[in-house]
């Protein structure tokens, strides 16, 4: 049994959110093992990719790495959801998704982990872990023959193959339905369909193949069946109708249910990925969401290295993170859902666009993200500050009246509590303020703390000064922005304004 050079953290999986992880902890310096159970490339599902992909691997300076790759860039979405006619969805060109040969995908993420340095495990398993937090011994099973590995950190990024019974639902139960086709002879592009008793999806695959998925309660395939299900899903689309005479079975089937897990952080372990999270399948985002929620995993993974006295700051962020991402996702969801086949007529589609109904003995981050997502359009109102920095047509507004003459006030209703936030690389404690206007706490805007501005408030004769004042630490562009967002949330208040 060979023993490697200890590591600082080893993440099981090497998926997209395991990928990105470890290639985020390598150009933090650490030293990574990822342990992945399957050869590459493996077939997979969740071949469409959102836009904001190429964004991310350029963040990890691996954009060129699916240079020659099969992927189809610039996919167009026709839908057939409220309107029964389909039609064209409209999208700039850079907000076309994109279309890649998962296994592919995936083999090349751990190929930019080894050239980034990172050691790698597979095919391969932990057989058991010894040790505590700080100080784990990892036995590995691999073709290789056995190996023990050293790491301070386990991170588990195994997606949905791993433990269920931790994990919530956040929405209701779904099973997912697939099988491939002969492509039809039509323009690539990704199609959406809502039907009476699910929703098809379909998009051709770079191979030359056609996907096709389907959507749907579980109870719908206890008669007859997938096979069945799915063919008379077809019998009824307009969409796909051209694949009832190319369809043959078998169709597999896996749950789509999105959830949340209940044992996300432990001393020492976190999880992250389809492992911690999954998001309902209709936004096409689960690989996108998947990767950015693990470049928060490791801005916690890199505090607890750093400093493991925080390890409960760092719990605390991760929690409210998922929550967040999560309670985000079920309340844009369940507004999508209620424009396809609106009323309690229709069941699958009367479930999916109202709230989860609590149960007895409801696990607490489901509780929150079902709690958080009642308040979501609140939530996502707030969540655009920096769209909304990015005009001061309020402040010229006021001004021309003169209202940056006025006198200015705090609003009483303004609070100050700290919270955990991302401060370079790290998880500290910061000063946030909050206000009903808001939806959350906030503690940074524009780029800068926003606890110090509004202390600076009394200090002011007037909203002039006030910009004035912070013009010595902001520009003065960004204090005329921030002033004229802030005046007009509520938050600053100018004379004659209740």
């Amino acid at each position: 049994m060979s023993r490697p050079e200890a590591v600082d953290a080893v993440v099981f999986g090497a998926g997209p959110a395991g990928c990105t992880v470890a290639l985020r902890l390598l150009a933090l310096g650490y030293r990574v093992a990822v342990v992945e159970r399957h050869d590459f490339p493996r077939p997979r599902i969740g071949e469409a990719l959102s836009p904001g992909i190429w964004n991310l691997l350029e963040y990890l300076q691996i954009k060129n790495a699916l240079d020659g790759a099969r992927a189809q860039n610039g996919v167009s979405t026709r839908i057939a959801w409220e309107r029964r006619e389909p039609e064209l969805a409209e999208a700039p060109q850079h907000q076309l998704g994109v279309v890649v040969d998962r296994g592919e995908f995936d083999a090349r993420l751990l190929a930019s982990v080894r050239s980034a340095g990172g050691q790698t495990f597979q095919p391969a398993e932990p057989q058991c872990i010894g040790g505590g937090p700080g100080a784990w011994e990892v036995h590995i099973s691999g073709s290789s023959g056995a190996t023990i590995v050293s790491a301070r950190l386990i991170l588990d990024a195994r997606g949905r193959s791993g433990h269920s019974r931790t994990r919530a639902p956040t929405g209701p139960a779904t099973i997912a339905l697939w099988t491939d086709t002969p492509a039809p002879p039509a323009p690539p592009e990704t199609r959406l369909e809502a039907l009476e008793r699910g929703w098809l999806w379909g998009t051709r695959l770079p191979c030359g193949r056609y996907r096709l998925m389907a959507f749907v309660d579980p109870d719908a395939i206890k008669g007859g069946g997938t096979g069945v299900v799915f063919s008379d899903l077809l019998s009824r689309s307009t969409l796909f109708s051209w694949a009832r005479s190319v369809f043959t079975p078998p169709v597999r089937a896996c749950s789509a249910t999105p959830y949340i897990d209940q044992d996300v952080w432990k001393p020492g372990t976190m999880k992250l990925g389809d492992a911690a999270l999954a998001l309902d399948p209709l936004s096409s985002s689960g690989v996108e969401k998947a990767m950015r929620l693990a470049l928060q995993s490791a801005l916690v993974a890199n505090t607890v290295l750093r400093n493991p006295a925080a390890g409960p700051l760092a719990h605390e962020f991760y929690e409210s993170s998922l929550v967040t991402a999560a309670a985000a996702h079920v309340a844009w969801a369940r507004g999508f859902y209620a424009r396809a086949w609106p009323g309690d007529g229709f069941p699958f589609w009367y479930n999916r666009s109202r709230p989860l109904t609590p149960s007895p003995g409801e696990p607490a981050l489901a509780a929150r993200v079902r709690e958080v997502s009642l308040s979501e359009p609140q939530i996502a109102e707030s969540g655009s500050e920096q769209a909304a920095l990015t005009s001061a047509e309020h402040l010229r507004s006021v001004s021309a009246n003169g209202v940056l003459r006025a006198t200015v006030r705090l609003s009483p209703m303004v609070r100050f509590v700290r919270i955990p936030c991302v401060v370079g690389n790290v998880i500290e404690m910061r000063l946030a303020a909050t206000h009903p206007a808001l939806g959350r706490p906030l503690a940074f805007l524009g780029g800068g703390e926003i606890a110090p501005l509004l202390q600076a408030v009394p200090l002011a004769r007037s909203l002039g000064n006030l910009v004035g004042l912070w013009s010595s630490h902001l520009p003065q562009d960004v204090s005329a922005r921030l002033a004229g967002w802030l005046v007009a949330r509520g938050l600053i208040a100018t004379s004659g304004e209740r």
